[in-house]
């Protein structure tokens, strides 16, 4: 038995052996019916089959047949200003973007793009059932400076579309099998810097029914390394896309298509503005690509879970802060309490203290030995000359307050109406005016006599 030739000669005769073949033959049996990644490796085999294979129909082809949104006049014209067509488009759309794209050393370092294309197209069971591309104007003052947010309404590509119908009467059934037959592509394409990059993730990672409209809310998403440093909220960022379906009206158990979004949030679920976005954007771009996109379920349940994590963090220190500012406000007021309360006593022992004395000044004429005759009620048994002498031999001997408890005392009929007429005057006059006429005429007793002795009363110094 004959041995069968070495790798080496099937190597050197490879590139014979195909060339043998009519290049018309190798098109269309052959490349037609390859898919992108499929003919990207046939390119590998020979540089015959390289030669074939990168011809810009067939990569054209292949990519109109899996975005049939590129079918459209202005992204035509954008994808035939990349190096290599539809080729370079493929290469940077299809593969997954690298999840840790290069931070740029500073912010500013990027140039924003002043205008983005989006491609959107969503498959059900493989096929397409809407298309929609817009174009966006992203150098004003209000995209930059607003949240991020992408909204496609309707459908303007006319590709066939096909409802999607039921397949169970079990709702988690459902929403399980739309989970793994509804896929979704939206490109976003710079044109200026002629380059474009997939933020949706192939498959869904999450499906659920609106609580409040009750449709059906498919989503999808990347989750990327944001500008932020450890534990801020942009150490992670997600860019969601959110495919809503809802029944049409008289259609029964089928469902259309009703809107597509796009926003981007960190950690504690704050959308990114439209600046923010797009530094994201063009730093995923500018990075690699991989092949290999398993896992993207797990890091968006993984990116869920410590937005959850970090909202509970963030609930606590909320709730110390609460607890601090309550013990501060019940300090202030016990402290302004204790502080009214304080006043309030000093104020009561002045009024005591101020009470006793004039108690002391009441009882004065006992202490100093005046007549009784002096209390009497009657004008004629008062001696004034006496008492006004009694005083003033006093007045060396005491402070003007003890000679105002005599006043008090010995012409005071009524405790109230000396308070006013006898004491508050005579506190406000000078030391030379305390037995003056002003003084004692403010009393009644002392008023009469000195009507009846023509201003006998003097000062006496």
């Amino acid at each position: 038995m004959a041995s069968p030739p070495p790798s080496s000669s099937i190597a050197k005769g490879g590139d014979g052996i195909i060339t043998t073949l009519h290049p018309d033959i190798i098109r269309a049996l052959i490349l037609t019916r390859l898919d992108g990644p499929d003919l990207a490796s046939t390119a590998c085999v020979s540089s015959y089959l390289r030669s074939l294979s990168t011809e810009e129909n067939l990569w054209r082809d292949i990519c109109c047949s899996t975005w049939p949104s590129l079918d459209h006049p202005r992204l035509k014209q954008v994808i035939s200003t990349f190096p290599y067509g539809h080729r370079s488009f493929f290469s940077e759309s299809f593969p997954f973007p690298n999840p840790q794209p290069p931070k740029p050393n500073v912010r500013g370092s990027l140039a924003l793009a002043t205008e983005l294309i989006s491609a959107v197209d969503i498959y059900y069971h493989g096929n397409p059932i809407y298309s929609k591309v817009v174009e966006m104007e992203t150098s004003s003052s209000w995209f930059l400076s607003t949240p991020f947010r992408l909204n496609l309404l309707g459908v303007d590509n006319p590709v066939p579309r096909s409802p999607i119908k039921y397949g169970s009467s079990n709702d988690d059934t459902w929403l399980k099998h739309l989970e793994e037959n509804l896929s979704s592509s939206w490109i976003i394409v710079d044109p200026t810097r002629e380059k474009a990059v997939n933020m949706s993730s192939k498959r869904a990672v999450s499906v659920e029914r609106h609580w409040l409209t009750g449709d059906v809310q498919v989503r999808y998403g990347r989750v990327m390394e944001g500008d932020g440093g450890w534990g801020s909220s942009r150490e992670l960022v997600a860019c969601g896309v959110v495919v809503t379906c809802g029944e049409k009206g008289g259609e029964g158990e089928k469902m259309h298509v009703r809107e597509v979004c796009m926003r981007m949030e960190d950690m504690d679920g704050k959308g990114l503005s439209g600046e923010e976005s797009l530094v994201i954007l063009e730093r995923v771009m500018g990075s690699g690509r991989s092949w290999k996109g398993k896992g993207e379920k797990e890091k968006y349940e993984e990116f869920m879970a410590k937005k959850r994590e970090r909202k509970e963090r963030n609930s606590k220190k909320d709730k110390v802060l609460d607890l601090i500012c309550i013990f501060s406000i019940f300090a202030a007021c016990g402290a302004f309490c204790l502080n009214g309360f304080i006043v309030a006593d000093s104020d009561t022992i002045d009024s005591d203290d101020s009470c006793s004395e004039l108690q002391e000044h009441s009882d004065c004429k006992d202490a100093h030995s005046i007549p009784e005759d002096v209390s009497s009620d009657s004008n004629d048994e008062v001696d004034f000359d006496m008492i006004l002498s009694q005083l003033k031999g006093k007045s060396n001997h005491k402070s003007n307050w003890k000679l105002e408890g005599e006043l008090l005392a010995a012409f005071g009929k009524y405790l109230e109406l000396c308070m006013k007429d006898v004491f508050a005057p005579h506190w406000q006059q000078t030391s030379g005016e305390k037995l003056s006429k002003a003084a004692l005429c403010q009393n009644q007793r002392g008023a009469v006599r000195w009507k009846q002795g023509h201003g006998r009363v003097e000062e006496d110094e």
